[in-house]
Parts: C-alpha cells; sequence; structure tokens
C-alpha cells in the first residue's frame, strides 16, 4: 500500500487538482445498519462535469490516510460509493457536542488522464433518540420523620440521557401520579443544563395513619418519540415520640393476706403505646410525687420492665388500712412521655396460712406472659395452676377462681388446676388480657392467694382487607392520555404483621382499559376513552392480604368519563326549508332550526347564526335558539326565493360550528291589483259593424296579476257599467267581450263600457278601466275592431300591402308557370280538391252560392269562427276566404272587369247575387235588437283574437290554391286601408289577433296553450288555427319569404295534423 500511495504523491505532483478547497458534505443519522449507503463521492464531487464519460469511470477512490475512519466507512473505488462498515453511535463518538462531524480525506486519481485529487469529505451525524433517561436507581428508599414540618426536601439524584443533543436530552421531570398530594416534585435547572431535584412535603405526616409512601419520579426527553426513565421512591415515615402509653386498665384493686411472703406477686401492670421502638417502650416505676412513697416502698416493689408488682415487706394487717399508691408507665422517646394509675392493695386479716399458688405455662411467653393463638379450639390447656396449702381440714381444702370469661380453671385430682380456653378468642377485639387467679381455703377466716399473668392473643388471618369505600366515584376526561391516574383506593386489614400486608389487583369486568399500582393502590388509565361511546365503567378491585392462606376484600369502583368538547354540533337535516307570507310585519317568525350535539353539559348547548358572510345580505334574522325571523317587510314579487347559509356554534372551549342552507320561500298574499293592458289610456276604442253576427267576440281584454299563480292571479272579468242597452257581454274568466244582440242604429255610435277585473282571493283586489266600441253605420262587408291610431298605422298599411301584392304577384307568376308546364294534370286535379263547399243542414243557411255557418263562439274552446265562403273558376282552383276579425277589408271588388278575367259565367253570377244580398241587408231599417243566443258561456276556452294596441285591427284572409297535387294555403292579413274601389267584399266573422305569447292571462287556465298572431311590423309569423299547443312550448315560428308546406318544422313544433292547417301571414 505505501508504494502505492508513493505513486500517488509523485502523480499528484504533476496533475493539477480539480477543486482543492471543495468540501463535500453528507448527513447521515446514527444506529443505521452496515453497510447503509452514505452518499456517492464521486457524484457529489462534480468531477463529471470537467470529464469525459470514459475519463470519469476511470477515476477510482481511496482514503487517503490510515485513520479510524477506515473502521467506520467503507469506500467502492470504483462508483466512489461511501458506505458505513459498522453502526456508529453518536455518543460514543462525539459525546454530547451539538454537532457531530466525522472528517476525512479521499485521494480521487485516475492513471487514464494523469488525475490525483485530494477531496475533503465532511459527514454529519445526527442524532437519534435512541437512549431512555435513566436514574442512578431505579428504586430508592429514605426516612422521615413524622414531625418534618410542610416545605421539608428531600434531594433526589437526577437522571441522565446518553443522547447528546439538547433536543433528544432531559426536558422535564414529573411525579406520578400527578394528584399525590402529599409530596411535590421542585426542579431547578442547574448552569451545565443538569437538573437538581428534590421532593417537598405538602402536607403533615401521621406514621400511625400511613407509615409507608410510595409514587414515581418520571424523567422525559424531548424526542419525536418521546423516552420516560422511572425512579420509584419509597418514603418511610419514621416514628416521633407523639402517644403516650395507656394503661389497660384506668384503676387496680389487690387484695393481700397478711404475712404474705416476700417477693410474692401480687398484680402484673399493662400498658400499651401507639408509638413504635424506643418510643413505645415502656418502664413502669412508682410516682415520686406521693406522701408516702417511702412506706409505699418499703413494702412493695415494681419490676420496671414487666410492671409485676411484688411484696417486699412484711404486711400487717391493720383494721380499715388501706395502701394507695401512683404508679406511672413511661416510654423511652427523646422525650419521654408519662401516664400514671392508681392501685389499692388491701391487706386481710388471717389465723391461719393461706393457699401458696403457682403457675406453670405450657405456650411461649416469658415471666406473667403467655401466647396463645386466636384460633386455639376451644378447652386448649395454656397454663398449670399448682395450689399448695399446708394447713389440715377445712383451712386446707382450697377452691380456685379464674377472671374473665374467655378461660376456665378445671380440677385436676389433687394436683392443682388447669387454664383452658373457654370460649374463642378474637386479637382484633383485645390483644392482651390480664387474668388473675384467686385460691381461696375454707378456714375462717377464709384465707386466699392469688397470681396475675398477661395472655397475649396472637394474631391468625381471620380478617379479610376491607376497604375504605365500599364504591369509588372516580372520573376521567375522554381522550385522556394513557397512564392518567384516575382514583387511588386503601384497604386496612386489622390483623397485624405479615397478614395486614395488602396488594391490589383488578378483576376481568376492567377488560384491559385500566391499570393497578399493586402497592399504592392507584389507579390509572390503559386505553383511551370516548365519551360519546361509553361514558360509564364498572369494574370491581381486589385486596389482598399476604397471609396463608390468603384473604381478599372487594370494592367497586364506578368511572365516569367526563365530556370534552370534540364533537360538531350537527344539524337534523342535510338543509332546511320554511314558508313565510309576504307583508308580515318585521320580526315575523319563519321556522325554527334544530341541530344536536353529541356532547354533554354546556359542550352540548348550542347557538344558531347566520353565517357572517351572509350577514345584512338576507332580509332574515337567527335567534341564538334557532327561530329565524324577519327584519324587513318581504315582497314575493320582488324575490320569491332566499338561500342562506346558517351556522350552529356549541358552547364549548374552543367552540366547534357547523353550516348548512336554509331555503325560504315568500308565499303570496294578495298584495297586487290587476294590471290591464287593453283596454288603457293611450290605447281602449275599438270600432265594429253593426252588422256583424250576434256572438261575434269583438275584442278581448288583455289583463295579468302579479301575484303567484292561484286564486290571487286567477282573474275574473265584468262591466259594471255603460252597456245599458245589454248590447255586451264579457267572458267572465276570458275576457272576450262579444255581441250578445242585435241593435239597429242609422249613424256610427259610440259606448263607454267600465271594465272590471278582479282577482279570485279572499279579499280580492279590483282594477276598472274604460272601453270605447264604436257601433259603425256601413254597408261594407268588414269593420275596423281596432282603435284608431292615425296615419303612422295608414303609412304602416300601405307598406304592408304594396308587400303583400310583390310577394302575392311572384306567387302567381310561379302558379302560371307551373301550371302551363303540366295544365292537363292542373285540370284533373283541380276537379278532384276543389268543391263546391257542403251545407250542414243543421248550421248552415245556403242563399246562392253564399254559405253560413253559426257556432257558440262566446268562451268554447275549439269552435270555428263564422264564415263565408265563395268559389272562383277552375283556372284558378278554389279559393275560400276566411275573414277573422273586424277591420275593414279593403280588397277590390272581385265583379270588377278585368280583375279575374278567366272567371267563367256561373261564377261571376255568384259574386253578384253575394253583391246584392248584401246591399239589401244594409238597407232594413228599425230592425229589433234579438239576442241570437240565450246563454253564453264565460268559461270557454277560445282565445279570441284582441286588439294590437298600435291602433289598426288586422283581419285575415284565408286563401286556398291549387298548386299541381299540393295544396299551398296563405293568410294575409291587412291593416286599416281602404282601397279606390268601393264595392265591399263579403262579410267574415270578427275576431282579433291574440298576443297570448307576450302574456299570459293569470286565472284563465282554460286560455293557456293557445298561439295566435303577433303583431310586428314588416315581420312574417305562422300561426295555428283550431288547434292548441302546451303552454310552455317557446313560439318560434317566424318563418321567411319563402313559405313552404314545411316551413312550421324549422321552429321545432311537432308536424301538423290532417284536420291542422299552417298560414304564413303577413302583418
Amino acid at each position: 500500500m505505501k508504494p502505492v500511495l508513493a505513486f500517488l504523491l509523485l502523480s499528484g505532483l504533476f496533475c493539477g487538482t480539480l477543486s482543492q478547497n471543495a468540501v463535500i458534505r453528507f448527513t447521515m443519522s446514527e444506529e443505521l445498519p452496515t453497510s447503509t449507503l452514505v452518499g456517492n463521492i464521486a457524484e457529489k464531487s462534480g468531477m463529471r462535469n470537467n470529464y469525459t464519460t470514459e475519463e470519469f469511470n476511470s477515476i477510482r477512490y481511496k482514503f487517503l490516510d490510515q485513520s479510524v475512519m477506515q473502521t467506520r466507512f467503507t469506500i467502492n473505488d470504483v462508483s466512489g460509493n461511501l458506505s458505513t462498515s459498522v453502526v456508529l453511535d453518536r455518543e460514543s463518538i462525539c459525546g454530547y457536542k451539538e454537532i457531530c462531524i466525522l472528517a476525512f480525506d479521499v485521494a480521487a486519481y485516475s492513471n487514464l488522464i494523469t488525475l490525483f485529487e485530494i477531496l475533503s469529505v465532511e459527514v454529519e451525524l445526527t442524532d437519534e433518540n435512541d437512549n431512555i433517561p435513566t436514574f442512578p436507581e431505579s428504586n430508592v428508599t429514605f426516612h422521615m420523620l413524622e414531625s418534618s414540618v410542610i416545605g421539608s426536601t428531600i434531594s433526589l439524584d437526577y437522571a441522565t440521557d446518553l443522547d447528546s443533543t439538547r433536543l433528544n436530552s432531559i426536558k422535564s421531570y414529573e411525579i406520578v401520579p400527578e394528584d399525590f398530594g402529599v409530596f411535590g416534585l421542585n426542579v431547578t435547572t442547574k448552569p451545565d443544563g443538569g437538573f437538581q431535584l428534590r421532593l417537598v412535603l405538602l402536607q403533615y405526616l401521621d406514621r400511625e395513619t400511613m407509615n409507608h409512601y410510595q409514587f414515581y419520579v418520571i424523567a422525559k426527553d424531548g424526542g419525536i418519540k418521546q423516552n420516560i426513565g422511572t425512579m420509584t421512591v419509597n418514603i418511610m415515615v419514621t416514628d416521633y415520640n407523639d402517644h403516650s402509653p395507656e394503661f389497660v386498665q384506668p384503676m387496680y384493686n389487690v387484695t393481700v393476706a397478711e404475712g404474705v411472703a416476700i417477693q410474692t406477686s401480687i398484680l402484673t401492670l399493662s400498658a400499651t403505646d401507639k408509638d413504635i421502638g424506643e418510643n413505645a417502650r415502656i418502664t413502669y416505676g412508682f410516682s415520686s410525687r406521693q406522701s408516702d412513697l417511702d412506706i409505699i416502698t418499703s413494702l412493695f416493689e415494681i419490676e420496671s420492665a414487666t410492671g409485676v408488682v411484688k411484696v417486699i415487706g412484711d404486711l400487717v394487717y391493720e383494721t380499715g388500712k388501706v395502701h394507695k399508691f401512683y404508679v406511672e408507665a413511661s416510654d423511652h422517646g427523646d422525650q419521654p412521655r408519662v401516664t400514671q394509675t392508681t392501685i389499692y392493695v388491701t391487706i386481710l386479716d388471717v389465723g391461719n396460712n393461706p393457699p401458696t399458688v403457682s403457675i406453670n405455662f405450657l405456650s411461649s411467653g416469658n415471666a406473667g406472659l403467655v401466647n396463645v393463638s386466636e384460633s386455639a379450639n376451644l378447652k386448649t390447656v395454656i397454663a398449670h395452676v399448682n395450689v399448695i396449702d399446708t394447713d389440715s381440714g377445712p383451712n386446707g381444702r382450697v377452691d380456685c377462681t379464674i377472671s374473665g370469661n374467655n378461660f376456665e380453671l378445671s380440677p385436676v385430682g389433687d394436683k392443682g388446676f388447669i387454664v383452658r380456653v373457654n370460649r374463642s378468642l378474637d386479637r382484633e377485639t383485645r390483644e392482651v388480657q390480664n387474668i388473675s387467679v384467686v385460691c381461696r381455703d375454707h378456714g375462717s377466716p377464709v384465707l386466699s392467694s392469688s397470681l396475675h399473668f398477661l395472655v397475649r392473643i396472637l394474631d391468625e388471618n381471620d380478617n379479610e382487607p376491607v376497604f375504605n369505600q365500599d364504591t369509588y366515584f372516580a372520573f376521567v376526561e375522554e381522550n385522556s392520555k394513557i397512564g392518567a391516574m384516575i382514583k387511588q383506593v386503601g384497604a386496612t386489614d386489622i390483623d397485624v404483621g405479615r397478614n395486614a400486608v395488602v396488594y391490589y389487583y383488578l378483576t376481568d369486568d376492567a377488560q384491559g382499559r385500566f391499570a393497578i399500582n399493586s402497592n399504592s393502590g392507584v389507579i390509572t388509565t390503559y386505553t383511551h376513552f370516548d365519551r360519546e361511546q361509553r361514558n360509564h365503567y364498572e369494574f370491581t378491585v381486589l385486596a389482598v392480604d399476604s397471609g396463608n392462606p390468603p384473604m381478599t376484600g372487594s370494592a367497586t369502583v364506578v368511572l365516569t368519563v367526563t365530556d370534552i368538547n370534540d364533537n360538531y354540533p350537527t344539524f337534523d337535516g342535510a338543509s332546511f326549508q320554511f314558508f313565510v307570507q309576504e307583508n308580515l310585519a318585521v320580526d315575523a317568525y319563519v321556522g325554527t332550526l334544530s341541530a344536536n350535539d353529541d356532547d354533554e353539559g354546556v359542550n352540548q348547548e348550542v347557538m344558531f347564526s347566520i353565517s357572517p358572510s351572509y350577514t345584512n345580505r338576507v332580509p332574515f334574522y337567527v335567534m341564538p335558539d334557532g327561530a329565524i325571523k324577519t327584519n324587513i317587510r318581504l315582497d314575493r314579487e320582488t324575490k320569491s326565493v332566499y338561500t342562506f347559509e346558517v351556522e350552529v356554534t356549541d358552547k364549548g372551549s374552543p367552540p366547534l360550528s357547523t353550516a348548512t342552507n336554509v331555503i325560504i320561500h315568500v308565499t303570496d298574499d294578495n298584495d297586487q291589483a290587476p294590471v290591464i293592458q287593453f283596454p288603457n289610456k293611450g290605447n281602449n276604442s275599438v270600432s265594429v259593424s253593426f252588422l256583424v253576427p250576434i256572438g261575434t267576440t269583438i275584442t278581448k281584454v288583455l289583463a295579468y296579476d302579479l301575484d303567484e299563480e292561484g286564486p290571487n292571479s286567477r282573474l275574473t272579468y265584468s262591466i259594471r257599467s255603460g252597456n245599458n242597452h245589454d248590447i255586451f257581454a264579457i267572458g267572465q274568466t276570458s275576457g272576450n267581450i262579444y255581441l250578445k244582440r242585435a241593435y239597429s242604429l242609422e249613424s256610427d255610435e259610440k259606448f263607454i263600457l267600465e271594465i272590471s277585473v278582479k282577482d279570485n282571493a279572499l279579499h280580492p283586489k279590483e282594477t276598472v278601466h274604460q272601453l270605447e266600441i264604436i257601433l259603425k253605420y256601413s254597408n261594407e262587408s268588414s269593420t275596423s275592431l281596432v282603435p284608431k291610431t292615425g296615419n303612422t298605422n295608414v303609412i304602416i298599411s300601405i307598406v304592408v300591402v304594396a308587400f303583400t301584392f310583390v310577394i302575392s304577384a311572384a306567387i302567381i307568376t310561379t302558379i302560371c308557370i307551373l301550371r302551363r308546364h303540366d295544365k292537363k294534370l292542373e285540370m284533373k286535379h283541380s276537379e278532384k280538391m276543389f268543391d263546391k263547399p257542403e251545407v250542414a243542414a243543421n248550421d248552415k243557411t245556403k242563399k246562392g252560392d253564399l254559405t253560413y255557418k253559426v257556432d257558440d263562439v262566446m268562451d268554447t274552446p275549439k269552435k270555428k269562427k263564422k264564415e263565408v265562403s265563395f268559389s272562383l273558376d277552375e283556372a284558378y282552383g278554389s279559393m275560400q276566404h276566411d275573414f277573422t276579425g273586424t277591420t275593414e277589408l279593403n280588397i277590390a271588388d272581385p265583379l270588377e272587369d278585368g280583375m279575374y278575367p278567366s272567371q267563367s259565367n256561373k261564377q261571376m253570377q255568384n259574386l253578384q247575387l253575394h253583391k246584392h244580398h248584401l246591399q239589401a241587408h244594409d238597407k232594413q231599417k228599425n230592425i229589433m235588437a234579438q239576442p241570437l243566443f240565450d246563454n253564453l258561456s264565460d268559461t270557454s276556452g277560445e282565445t279570441a283574437n284582441s286588439d294590437s294596441g298600435r291602433g289598426g285591427s288586422d283581419v285575415d284572409l284565408s286563401c286556398q290554391m291549387s298548386m299541381q297535387d299540393e295544396l299551398k294555403t296563405f293568410t294575409f292579413n291587412y291593416f286599416n286601408k281602404k282601397p279606390k274601389s268601393s264595392t265591399p267584399s263579403t262579410s267574415s266573422s270578427v275576431s282579433q289577433p291574440s298576443n297570448h305569447n307576450k302574456n299570459r292571462t293569470h286565472g284563465n287556465s282554460e286560455n293557456h296553450g293557445h298561439y295566435g298572431q303577433k303583431h310586428y311590423n314588416g315581420s312574417v309569423d305562422v300561426f295555428h288555427t283550431g288547434s292548441e299547443f302546451p303552454r310552455d312550448k317557446v313560439d318560434s315560428r317566424v318563418g321567411t319569404d319563402n313559405f313552404s308546406k314545411d316551413s312550421s318544422k324549422k321552429g321545432g313544433h311537432r308536424s301538423k295534423s290532417k284536420s291542422e292547417k299552417w298560414f304564413p301571414s303577413y302583418v
């Protein structure tokens, strides 16, 4: 390797480096597995840009020095890939540095291009949170006096985290459970980044209530995946001498015979102390504060350790003499506590010898004390009492008795007595019992001896642990983190020793949702809770003592999951739709929104409002309770539907809200009066010949109502005044005005009618206009039904007539050419297709060739107008003139010479007869006005033609002409223009074009869908006669100058039936 490096170094002397100061930097995380690719030195160096592909691929890469980096990384000398050779531990490499850089040099060389370059490489090793905070000891124990004051502290060792960056190092310490309450944790950050921990006493301690505390101190680092270290802390409460000894009996009475032997025990004192250790060790003695202390101490003594009172002097009976003295029980605390009691000793006068009594214990114990298990069976022998009386006779016969009921004396022949258990013992009721045995002889006086001993009841595990509460009620917030403290339970066992050591467990009904510390009884969560799914849990906790066999107690934990505001309120519907009548006063009630929230309490309470984007944009406001009210008077005709967004917001913290749409329909109030379009102030007159047949439609009242479709817009027409002679009638629903009866006159006569239009609402509104009808005295066959508007209409009429004649000439020219081409075929078709009109027997009256047809035309749908027809010669086919309207038809008299030069004599005679008939009709005078129809229908569906409103009226001339084998039909409309010829044309039924497509008359449903002519100057309109179209169809039948059989199809309408005819009209 050394020769290679030497060669490389020498080669470098002759080669220029590419970038001497460039540093190649890589970044990688620690603890990645071996052979992890760090990066590619070749690509990172940028040399590819300076060499060809062949030259670049010839470059090789090696570590320049034999450093420790070669043990951590490997380089592929061909590709330049830098990989790890070991698992890199940042803490062992860089310690606690914030930035860990591994730097080394790599040689890039090539024999092909004589290249040698030193590349500086730096690898930044980033820290991973791979170390858990660790305390020096996982379990520590401290002792603290129960007399410690609040605020007393105990220093704790802080934890260490081997992660080297501040982010992943220890960030905080906590005490668990958080609401422990007895101790707190004081954490102070030191200048070097470490921590100083102190436990702080928050409550007074009482060893007799709780002598041991256990809790946890946890350390948390700052990593994204947080690591936690735990230390168990045990606090042992050391005893403070805060309890005085207590005697078992408040006083003692003892009777002793005179002359009793020295060192005879007459009494055993007994006292207890709740403290422990030296604070509970009791010493007995005489009180120093009594006047006859010297006499007492000369007769009696007390064993300081056992409390046994013995006779040390000669007791002499003295009449009425009772020795009274005070004794003390003192503990061995630093400041001893003392308790006193009184002993009364009575001396009996005896002449004989008292019996001698001694006792032997059969079970373990010490002087004056015997231990008996509380589970001892009845009749169990615990001691033997030996009685000796050297007297004879009655003085030597001795009987013994024992105090209390728990034990009994049974004689054993002449060998004394045995002490046996007489009833079940219970240590928890009384642990130490003072037993006295008194033996008396039968002498006179009776002499007795007594002895005293203590029976200590030993504990057996006969009591199960008892919880402080039968049922614990706990609360936890939903979505609380795992490990949150729920409750601390506690149980006590009145047994002692190991039988009283209690551990805590959970039963299966906890279902893995909870955990419990077996020592402390702290219950924590082991899962997340969702109140909306379940808000109540009930499970059992067990307390098991350490006896053999163990005893178990149980309690119930009732957990309530409290609510947090984690649910959005929801509306009761995807959207809301309300209806409110227009014109109601401000603050009118519209409706109420409703919503619900799965949370509870204040989180469930909701308020409603309009979304801010709609505030002041709609005429409504929303009350917090969801009531929607108006803030202005509504007008349906201005706007009938309002759509806006409302929000419901709960009262949680933070509040949550949801939005939805509200659609409010404004219903109609009859606030619009009918609007009469015709007649009006500028156009209120029509004229008609007095000779028109009875039942002829004179004009149509055009009106509408802006109220909503229904009774409020359904109109009724009537004549209020001006119809004094009852000449006219009006259709109540159609508005068509008819000639009701004949009326004779000798000159033009004007009738001014007051036309009333009412809607059908509950409180109807009415509009009244005047209509001027002029009955014209004239011999002409047709009169005008439309108002006169002066020279303007005359000019328009001239233009239209001229245009009509031009078109007619073109059509006639076309027909002539076609007929010359095939005259014979035309003649055959003419003979077959154009016959004379038929006359029905029931509705026609024939006068010569003139046919009159009279139908009921007043408000009756689909009935034909009165028709006048006549026949021309076969050279022009059969032509039928259908006059609809009352406008004067100023067409040249067909009888004049030269107009129809090819007509036959028969046809000319028919026309002359027609003319004479009309002239004769005009000369009749004083004709009585007789009604033609007794009943005029007001509910007819017929749509009569109305005045155009431009001062002129229209007459439709329907011409049928034969052209080869097709029937060509045209309708020519003429305005009021009188031609030079004075010969009147034949009279026809009178009607007016309908303006139904412009303004539909509300309330007359039978008129819907009827189409008539539109009146536009210079335009061509195709209209349908005798058939109905749906009202929702758009009238698109406007044609062009080129009229053909299929011209109606261009507008998208259905094709005509055999009974329908389409006519182009010229206006």
